[in-house]
């Protein structure tokens, strides 16, 4: 059994996916296996993946989305950490030997993740350093000051986890549910290694680039939501907590409508129900209030400065 299953979701990922799978495979931690789930792609994908066979297993299913993908390879995990890596993104050498070293470290640390740039299409950089430095994550700081992992840069504590951890419901912020749930149950015990081991690449193709910003902003919500429910018997979240996390996702339902310009009412209605869950919100809602008017009358800096 080897230490760390690799996993893949890929949906039409022909253009990258072998840069995707050649750094998995040239890792300097080499106790893995490497699983690539091809979600009922139109491409070439499949066929792609398979010429590294058998160094990786190729599975195929009907496209389900990422959550189901990752479902099933992680449900056909046996490391003891599992990791993701998306089929667009590139792990550097030494990515799987960091965390494993930290992870084994800290016998109680739910997940590892690391710091990544952010690259085009053609592989260009455009940051050097995706997530600002931090000191440990907690639920908290996940679902009120922006959740800083970056999904390819993960590792999982396999203990923590359901086999099929992943809401098929809650696209594109599944990911997300995961993490909380992970976290809670570790104690909020996560590891961060700020270095960039990982390069994001930015395409139009990509799920957040193509979802429709409400769908973005009601994901989010499910997903704490989701989160709270989960932990309900197991192992409860205090309302303190429950309280900001959901007051917060309303908010950002509100300023994702807002900044692509969509769904004025809507964006007002969850900018109401965040100030009434959390009254210190107030001052960010009202200036979210003033971006809206500018936007709708012309009048004013530009709403996105």
């Amino acid at each position: 059994m080897s230490r760390v299953t690799v996993v893949t979701a890929a949906y039409n990922a022909a253009p990258y996916i072998a840069e995707t799978i050649e750094s998995v495979l040239a890792q300097t931690f080499a106790d893995f296996d490497y699983i690539v789930v091809d979600d009922g792609s139109t491409d070439c994908t499949h066929e792609i993946a398979s010429r590294y066979s058998p160094r990786l297993v190729v599975l195929r299913q009907e496209n389900a989305g990422a959550g189901a993908a990752r479902n099933l390879g992680f449900e056909l995990a046996s490391g003891e950490y599992v990791a993701i890596v998306d089929a667009d993104d590139v792990w550097e050498a030494d990515k799987l030997a960091r965390q494993v070293d930290a992870m084994d470290a800290d016998a109680d640390a739910g997940l590892c993740y690391t710091n990544a740039r952010e690259v085009g299409a053609d592989g260009s950089v455009l940051m050097q350093r995706m997530v600002a430095p931090h000191r440990s994550l907690t639920c908290l700081m996940a679902m009120t000051g922006g959740n800083p992992i970056v999904t390819s840069t993960i590792m999982y504590r396999r203990r923590f986890l359901e086999s099929r951890p992943f809401l098929r419901t809650l696209p594109p912020a599944e990911d997300f549910h995961v993490h909380l749930k992970t976290l809670w149950r570790s104690n909020e015990r996560a590891i961060f290694i700020d270095v960039p081991l990982v390069r994001y690449r930015v395409v139009g193709t990509s799920v957040l680039r193509r979802i429709d910003a409400r769908e973005r902003g009601r994901a989010g919500l499910r997903a704490v939501e989701s989160f709270i429910d989960d932990m309900r018997e197991e192992k409860p979240v205090p309302e303190e907590l429950q309280r900001r996390g959901t007051a917060h996702a309303h908010f950002m339902w509100a300023w994702f409508c807002i900044d692509a310009g969509v769904a004025d009412a809507t964006a007002v209605r969850q900018l109401c129900h965040a100030v009434i869950d959390d009254w210190g919100l107030a001052p960010r809602a009202v200036r979210q209030l003033v971006k809206l008017a500018a936007k709708r009358t012309g009048f004013g800096p530009d709403p996105r400065a």
